[in-house]
């Protein structure tokens, strides 16, 4: 028997970042199977395009492409469009997408505002991890949040020479994420050199990842440790590629750990929450093996040794043989 109901117009808002983007992959599957029948589109940035078409969860992608609210004129088509669709949940919930639904005049809206069908009214909201948060919010709506986070779909293959590097590695594929925003500095643990070379004397092969934006911290520790450096060599879904690969990672707070974590990488994340930022309760990577060591007092508390013994007594370490 053919479904009778008529295809709702479903919208989904995410917009950034990595690591948060990451987090509500879990919602979108649970989107999707609660709205099979219906059509739905993601709004994100053009970032995370390719990662939405092949993933599965949506019918179309739509880019915003962040207008300044001044340029009021070039966004009327955004909130007419908005305006006239059945249902939106915005996971991004911030000013913008308030905006959003103030200009449109659209209620079928589930975020973190007054006045809409579906306000989230979740006192933890600002206090929970991402994930948790998001579940929260559907919920809310009637909406069953079971998925977990699994992004080992978004693999794609990766180049000829990082193919190439991963064949001649010997014992254990350590990936070393030593990188973070520039905005952030205090994020980067000081001590991956040493850890390197700990993991060198282990018979393991290490590989750098990350790009321009830390490529003097990437350049750094290949000419001190020899470590493979893959600095601009992958892009995102060749970067969950890479990741599969791998037994096990280390990084500090930012997005390719996260992406390690989706793809069910085991591996240890070092953070430093003294500075009211990277707080593992709200902002730590989730996935089978990951595991977060964290310091509220500085990397004073988070030196080479405590981090060296959180990785030798890590299981999944311990069970992958040289």
């Amino acid at each position: 028997m053919e479904n009778s109901q008529p295809q709702k117009q479903i919208v989904v808002i995410k917009l950034s970042a990595l690591g948060d983007f990451i987090q509500a992959t879990g919602a979108f599957a649970d989107i999707r199977a609660h709205h099979k029948n219906d059509y739905i589109t993601l709004l994100t940035t053009k970032n995370f395009a390719k990662f939405a078409e092949k993933s599965g969860y949506f019918d179309a992608v739509k880019i915003d492409e962040r207008q300044p609210f001044w340029k009021f004129w070039q966004m009327s088509d955004l909130f007419g469009w908005l305006q006239d669709v059945d249902m939106i949940y915005d996971l991004q919930g911030q000013s913008r997408t308030k905006w959003y639904q103030f200009f449109s005049g659209q209620q079928n809206w589930s975020g973190p505002i007054k006045g809409i069908y579906w306000p989230d009214r979740n006192p933890l909201r600002r206090h929970q991890h991402a994930f948790d948060m998001f579940q929260a919010q559907l919920r809310q709506c009637a909406v069953p949040a079971t998925h977990s986070l699994d992004m080992r779909w978004a693999a794609e293959p990766v180049p000829a020479d990082v193919e190439k590097d991963l064949k001649k590695a010997k014992g254990k594929k350590i990936g070393i994420i030593a990188g973070c925003s520039p905005q952030h500095p205090q994020k980067r643990w000081p001590h991956y050199a040493e850890l390197i070379k700990k993991f060198q004397q282990d018979g393991c092969t290490v590989f750098l990842f990350g790009t321009d934006a830390e490529g003097e911290i990437l350049d750094t520790l290949e000419k001190e440790t020899g470590a493979a450096n893959w600095k601009n060599k992958l892009n995102l879904p060749q970067t969950f590629g890479a990741m599969q690969q791998l037994d096990f990672v280390v990084g500090n707070d930012t997005g390719p750990l996260h992406m390690a974590a989706a793809c069910h990488v085991p591996g240890l994340g070092v953070y430093n929450h003294s500075h009211g930022i990277s707080d593992p309760v709200r902002h730590g990577a989730r996935g089978p093996g990951m595991k977060i060591l964290h310091s509220t007092g500085g990397w004073h508390g988070l030196d080479i040794e405590t981090v060296w013994q959180a990785v030798q007594s890590h299981e999944s370490y311990a069970k992958v043989s040289s």
